[in-house]
This record gives structure tokens, sequence and C-alpha cells, in this order.
């Protein structure tokens, strides 16, 4: 068995012996037959056959396909396939085969193919091959034929690559986009004069180009193809006489045709062709049908010199033209001419290409086709002009001789729509290196002007001003610009009251007509739709309508609804419900705060949109003598609702008029539109409009006063801006006592001397941490005590207090029961005995634990108000024990804390729940 190294020499030197054969046969006079050098097929398919056996030894003994040397890559599709488990076992058909890209094949009378690509290349079954031997032409010999039997064959198919059998293809042209080329210096000069880089036109057009230049040559020539040496004529005749013929013009310009021998055809047209070769065949045979076309073009070699990216000699395709051949040196450099491509033949020149002909108007007639032997130059750039500003394309041009004004924006496509055509710059460097600039008037005259080579023209935009319109914004239904005529008042601009309703409260006052499920799927439509325009989640919108569980406008919950819910209930931040994880603690009112606490509250009555500001709306214009704005105010509603002449002033051009909501200025109590509710213990609990000059006492006379179960003394009366201030000062007195314990700890940090207390003051420290996290756990109720007698139940005794928007006034029945809470021993809810007093409620509770901070318990009476150790009533009751309670009271008792400076304020729980508002379930948040 021989080693790898031999296996391989031995292989090498196989298929050279077959090379030199080949070759030998390929360089024959290709009149030759194949009998003519081996008279019987069979010795050629012995030879092939014997140097099978040769490889076959050499073939390593695995499954693996041997790759044979690349420099000979002698192919056959002879029996080759790709189920052979070696590289010469015979496989079915008795097929000797081989693998693609390496190898002979010997195949039982088929039509045997082999050939060269380089030298030695590849070859393919003749499709209508039965029987003989058939060498077709390789890289060397020009003919390519296919000889069978002496009667000319067909043209070989081509292969996919990689198939058995095939001819490497050429090259893909593969764009790759190269580096862009740095900013020349007069690129970086207009970019300081205008503030921006322009490209130079044109350059664009080479960034993508082809890694190889590979032109498409197997397409139909043009008719006025130039033939040459190389080029293959395919011949096709009938009637006088049969013959199908693949013929290459000689080195000397000539066609060999059988019984004419060689022709002159180098030179000629292709469409000059055709008639030259049947006056020939006419003159040895009569009535000749002759059909002529082109198969392997030949390649020729020009060469590129001047500023090109890659300047040098190009072997390409017959059928490339002047342009074929920038693309494949890769365009002008920056510093080349675009507009002076000279083709020059034979020391003369054949054309001047203008590359910004071909890219603005598309003329290609100065492209040219190639012969061998061209040369492309490429001169220095001419002139160059920057376009700049309100042109179609903004650039870097270059200019010919004479070029105007005119020729430029021409090159540019001209001035856009909204260029300044009175005004443009022109800059200039004179001839003594001082840089000017001029104002140009682009009309005909100035389009004469020539341009200098590094000019810089600016062409300006058109100011965005309307001569002629007014602007209406702000709360209107059709806000925007509208056009001025002479005498136009606001009363044209807003001929009623109902171009003063915005979408906004239509779009919401609609959505009230949805179902729950119909209004959720109506805003993630308008979410998805606004998300997708804008490119970004969309935004949440301020309205406030609410219908069932849902905003038409998209906000989680209305400002109004969370400030109700608020008001009977301290909200758990997860789920918005009341926390009720200790019944105990309760106030009365907070108890009777909604309907059912199995079910949340669903329905409610808001505004749809904000009211109309009627007694305010303005006027912004320009002061013409000094440009400095102007405010004309105007009383909306006698304009629009009664029509004052007065107040309905003119308009002039430019004006802006805007129109407030009372959501945008704050206006008077008595202007506002207000909405309260009432709830619980009245005849006509609902929803209420304020009337003007409407107090509290007089719209619980409208709702029809109490019921007889209503307890007064009991009611809650809470306001949006009182809860919003009471939990203002209690978020300061948190970080206030936080600030004071960061210096406590500090202080104490340079006293500690030993390890336990340091331990002790961590813990101390530690503790009011988390009791200030309590604190900052609570909210503010925004209650106001209204100092209500415990024993009235009439309308008259409620406060003709005046009423704000959002007002919420709960009267709850009377309770039965006292809370006890804090640290007792029974935190409970005990049944009201009207004798009782304090000492008795905690007396029931088991009394005080030693935990507990007797010297500082309190009771929050049913109304919200706070009675302490030290307050009036407690001295007036001989302390605070003594004090009697009323229904819905709560005593509370709260535990012992460390007895430190900064602790001692803390522990006055009784003034922080009077002075913040804090209900009884805040109780909870301390334990």
């Amino acid at each position: 068995m021989l080693k790898k190294n031999e296996r391989h020499t031995v292989a090498r030197a196989a298929i050279d012996t077959l090379a030199t054969i080949t070759k030998r046969l390929s360089m024959n006079d290709h009149n030759l037959k194949c009998r003519a050098f081996y008279p019987v097929h069979s010795s050629l398919k012995m030879c092939f056959a014997a140097a099978a056996i040769v490889l076959s030894i050499t073939a390593p003994a695995s499954s693996q396909t041997a790759v044979l040397p690349s420099a000979s890559g002698l192919g056959s599709t002879g029996g080759a396939t790709a189920s052979c488990d070696n590289l010469f076992v015979p496989c079915a058909g008795n097929d000797f085969g081989i693998t693609p890209d390496a190898g002979i094949g010997l195949n039982n009378g088929t039509g045997f193919d082999s050939g060269f690509d380089n030298g030695l290349g590849s070859g393919a079954v003749r499709p209508d091959a039965t029987s003989g031997f058939v060498i077709p032409g390789d890289g060397t010999d020009p003919s390519g034929n296919f000889y069978d039997n002496g009667v000319y064959g067909q043209q070989r198919p081509q292969q996919p690559p990689g198939s058995a059998g095939t001819t490497p293809t050429q090259p893909r042209m593969t764009p790759t986009r190269r580096q862009e080329d740095p900013p020349t210096e007069f690129q970086l000069f207009v970019a300081g004069s205008i503030g921006k880089m322009l490209p130079l036109f044109g350059r664009q057009l080479f960034l993508d180009v082809p890694t190889t230049f590979a032109p498409l040559d197997k397409g139909p020539v043009t008719p006025d193809y130039v033939l040459g040496p190389g080029d293959e004529i395919l011949l096709r005749a009938w009637n006088g006489i049969n013959f199908n013929l693949r013929e290459h013009i000689s080195r000397d310009g000539n066609l060999f045709l059988p019984h004419l021998g060689d022709l002159p055809v180098a030179g000629l047209k292709f469409s000059e062709l055709q008639p030259f070769l049947s006056a020939h065949i006419d003159e040895e045979f009569h009535k000749v049908d002759l059909s002529v076309s082109m198969g392997q073009l030949r390649s020729i070699q020009v060469l590129v010199v001047g500023r090109a990216r890659r300047p040098g000699s190009f072997t390409v395709s017959s059928m490339s033209t002047l342009v074929n051949v920038l693309f494949a040196s890769g365009g002008p450099l920056p510093t080349g001419s675009m507009r002076k491509i000279e083709l020059r033949r034979n020391g003369k020149l054949v054309t001047t290409l203008d590359l910004y002909q071909l890219l603005a108007n598309g003329d290609e007639s100065k492209d040219a086709p190639l012969l061998s032997g061209d040369v492309i130059f490429i001169p220095p750039a001419g002139p160059i002009v920057a376009l700049a500003g309100s042109v179609s394309q903004p650039a870097i041009y270059e200019l010919r001789d004479g070029d105007t004004l005119a020729d430029a924006l021409r090159l540019a496509g001209g001035v856009t729509s909204i260029a300044a055509l009175q005004r443009a710059s022109l800059e200039r460097v004179d001839q003594n290196g001082n840089r000017q600039v001029a104002d140009v008037v682009l009309n005909a005259q100035s389009a004469k002007t020539p341009l200098m080579n590094g000019d810089v023209l600016r062409v300006f935009q058109i100011v965005p001003k309307f001569d002629n319109a007014v602007i209406l914004r702000g709360n209107v239904s059709n806000p925007g610009r509208y056009a001025w005529h002479a005498g136009m008042r606001i009363s044209d601009l807003i001929p009623n009251k109902e171009s003063l309703m915005t979408r906004n409260y239509w779009k919401g006052h609609n959505s009230l007509a949805l179902t729950d499920e119909e209004s959720v799927r109506a805003q993630r439509i308008e979410a998805a739709a606004q998300s997708s325009n804008d490119g970004r989640p969309a935004q949440q919108s301020s309205g406030t309508t609410n219908t069932g569980n849902n905003n038409v406008n998209g906000t989680a919950t209305s400002p109004r609804q969370t400030q109700d819910v608020q008001n009977v209930a301290l909200q758990s931040p997860e789920d918005g419900t009341p926390n009720s994880v200790n019944s105990t603690g309760r106030s009365i009112a907070l108890d009777a705060g909604r309907p059912s606490e199995e079910f949340p509250r669903k329905n409610d009555v808001e505004l749809s949109a904000p009211a109309i500001n009627w007694d305010y709306a303005v006027i912004e214009r320009r002061n013409p003598r000094d440009l400095n704005p102007l405010l004309k105010p105007f009383n909306l509603g006698r304009v629009v609702l009664d029509h004052d002449q007065s107040e309905d002033y003119l308009l002039q051009p430019g004006d802006v008029v805007t129109v407030f909501s009372q959501a945008d200025i704050r206006v008077p109590q008595k202007h506002q539109n207000k909405i309260v509710r009432l709830e619980g213990e009245f005849e006509s609990a609902g929803v209420y409009s304020v009337e003007p000059g409407e107090n509290l006492r007089d719209l619980v006379k409208r709702a029809g006063g109490f019921t007889g179960d209503a307890y007064l003394f009991g009611s809650s009366f809470s306001r949006r801006a009182t809860r919003i201030q009471q939990q203002a000062r209690l978020d300061e007195y948190a970080t206030e006592l936080e600030e004071e314990i960061d210096r406590e700890a500090g202080n104490k940090a340079g006293s500690i001397i030993n390890p336990q207390e340091a331990a002790v003051a961590a813990a101390s420290i530690e503790n009011q941490r988390q009791l200030v996290g309590k604190l900052r756990q609570m909210q503010a109720t925004g209650r106001i005590v209204l100092n209500i007698n415990p024993g009235s139940n009439d309308v008259d005794g409620i406060p003709a207090l005046p009423l704000e928007d959002g007002d919420v006034f709960l009267v709850p029945a009377r309770p039965s029961s006292i809370s006890v809470v804090g640290a007792v021993y029974d935190q409970n809810s005990f049944i009201y005995e009207p004798d009782d007093k304090v000492k008795d409620y905690l007396q029931t509770a088991g009394g005080v634990t030693k935990s507990g901070d007797w010297n500082h318990s309190f009771v929050i009476r049913a109304d919200g108000s706070v009675v302490s150790h030290s307050s009036i009533l407690a001295h007036q009751s001989h302390g605070l024990e003594r004090f009697s309670l009323n229904p819905g009271d709560a005593l509370v008792v709260p535990e012992q804390l460390n007895k430190t400076t900064l602790m001692r304020g803390l522990t006055d729980w009784s003034q922080i729940f009077a002075q913040f508002g804090l209900g009884a379930a805040a109780i909870n948040v301390l334990h």
C-alpha cells in the first residue's frame, strides 16, 4: 500500500499525463477528426480507463471524496454520481466516475465529454450524444467544437457551479460599499460658510461598485458590435447544404468555413456579418438558408489612466462600454473630472463623456463601445461651485467653461417650491484672494451671470409668514388658521357658543354610550393608533369622563374619583381598595363611606371637559412700531352670548385669539362650575351641580334634607384642596423627622465607647426610622371638622360653608358602638352605653398593657376632632378617663416609645392626627 505522500505523487503524474494527451488533441488542427488521432474509440476509452485504474490505487481508503490538485482539475460527467462511496469504485451501470470538479468518467457507449478551463477544465455530457467519443474545446483552443463521427455536435451546455463535469463560472458582481472619501478642502470651506457638509455631485454613484467586473456577455449582441479575433461564431445552414458549425475568429481576423477557407471578418459589425457570409456561401451553393449568431465573446484589454480611483489595465468583455470600465475602475477621484472623461484610440480622441448628462438627463449618447488597446483618460476636475439652501439637490458641482447661474441651477434640479426668489447670496473669492458676497435676485437677468471657480450660491427659504391669516386656539372645537378679511371681527371667528365645545368634550360625551368592554376596546385602539403615528407609546390625556371602570380619555383614574375614594377609605397602593386588615379603629364615617365593600364604585358623574371661562379671552398681536407683543383682553360671554358690539373688536392679520377654560385660569368661586357629592343619609343622595351663591346648607335643603337615621355629628366633609395641603404638611413633617434622626445618629456615633452601646444606639435609630416610615404610609383625608353639636340632626345645624368643586359630604347612620384600639388587651368595638365614660370602655377592653402609654392616649371623635389629656374638653371632664363618649368615637392608646428628645415629639399622636387630618384608619398603620 502506498503512503499518503506517494499516493499524491502518483496522482499528480497520472493527471499530468492525461492533460498532455488531451492538450495535444485539442491543439491539433480543428478539422482533424478524433479518429485521426485515435482511430478506434476504444483506444481512447482504454486510455482513460487505465488512468482511472492508476488513480484508484492512490485513492485513500475512506468514504470521503478525494480532492485532486486544483491546478489540473480534469472533470467528467461520465458515470460520476454523488452516491459512490469512494473515488473510483464502480457504481451502478458499470460506470467509472469521480466526484464533481475532479476526475474522469467512463459511461458505456455514451458520448464522453471532457474539457479544460484555464488550460485544464471540466466537461459535461453532450445531451444528444448516443455513441462515439466527443472532445470539446478548452481554454487553449479557440474553436470549442464538438466532434461526433465527422458530424459537428451541439454546444456544451452550461452547468451550475459544483455539479459533475462543470466549468467554473465567472465571479459574481457582489457590490460592496467602499469607505467614503474624506471631505475635500472645498467641502470644508463651504461647510464653514453654510454650516452644512455638501456632497460632491455624482460621487455616490461609485460608492457601491462590484468587487469584480464581469459584464453580461451571454445576452444578445448589438447590431453595431465589432467583430474581432477570439469571437465565437455560431452558424447553422439548411436547404442547399446542412451544417451546424461553431468557429472562432483566428488571430489574423479570419473565419474558417469548410469548402470556403478563411474569410476576413474582423472589423465587421455584427449586422454586416450575415450578408457577408451569405454572399460567399451563395458563390458555392444555391438557395442556402443561413442563421448567424454569436457564441463566446472575446476579451479585450483597456487602460484607465489619470485621476481614476483604481488606474491600470483592465481585461473586460468585448461588449463593455466606457461606463462599464469606469465602474470597474471605481470612477474618478474627488479631484478627477466627471464631465470631461476622454476615450482615446490609436492616439486619437474618440469621444468625451459627461457623466452629469448621464446622471441628470439620462443621456448616454457619449458612451462608446470599447476596443482592445483603448485608453480612458480622467483629467483633473474643472471649476467647482457649491449650491446650497432651497435647491432640489444641494451639492458641489463641476462646471464647464462658460456655465452660468442658470446652468448650475439646472444641474441641481432647480429651486424648490419654497425658495425665496427675491433673495439669494453669491459668495466669491476674487482674483486678489478677497472673499466677497453679493445679493442676487433669481430672475431671467441674473440667470445669465457667469459663475467662477469656488463660488457658493445659497438660495434662501421664504419666511413662513402668513400675510392674511388669524389664529384661533385654546378651548374651541376647531383651532387653527383662518383667512383674514377686511372688517373681520371676533364674532366672525367665533360665530356661536357651539364653536367653543372642544373635540375632547364630544369624544367623552359619545363614549358614555359605550359598554365597559367597548370603552376598553376603544381606548386600546386609540392608544395603538397614537403609538404607531408618533413611534412611541401613547401619552395619557388629561380628560376626566368615566363610564363604568373606564375613563374615555385613557387615564387610569380621574382625580376626583381618586379623591372620593380616599375620602371614605384608606386605599392600599396595590388595588385601591379600602384597607380592611383590622376593622377596629375605623370611624363611623369611614364605615358608611361606600354602599358595599364587596362591590367597588363603578359609575360616576363627572365633567367631560373643563368649563369655559366666559369672563376672559385675549387677542395677541405685535406692535407694528417695535414688534413687542400686545395683549388685548375681551369678555367672551359678552361677545358670544350677549352679542355686545363694544367687546367685538376688529381683528388684524397675524392676530392670535386664545379662549381659556376654567382649568387654565382659576376663576372666582362664584363663577366656578362645581360638582359636589352628597352621600349617606340624605333624602336624595347623589351628585349635584352647585348653583351660583349656593352653600352647603342650601344644597342639603335642595336635596330634601336628612333621613330619620342620619347621624349628623358623625358626618364627614372632605375637600380636595384640603387633602392636598394636609398631605404636603405631613410629608414635610416626616422629612424633618428623618433629618433629625440622621443628625442624632451622627451625634451618638462620637460618644460611643464600647460595642454594647453601639448596638443599643443602632437599634434605637432603626426603630425611629421605622416609625417615620410608618408615618409616611399615612394618607391625609382632607376632612374638615364642621363642629356640629353631638345631638343635632337638623339641617340648620350645618354651617353655611361655601362649596368647591369636588367636595364630598357624607352623613352616616347612627352607629351603636365605640372602638378601643392600640395598646389594650382587647382591641375591639363595644356597644355604646350613654352613661359610660372612657374608663368604662377601657376597663371593658381589659385595660392598658404593660407597653401602653396612657399619658399620651386620646379620643378620635366621630366628627373628626381629637381629645387628648391636655385638651380643654378633658379638663372640663376632670380628666380624659371621665370624658363622655359619643357613638362612633374611638379611644386610642399608643405604645410606649424610647423617651429620647426626638421621640418625645413623635409620641404626641393626638396632635399629629388633629393637624394632618388623619382618620382613625391610620391607626392601623402604627401597629
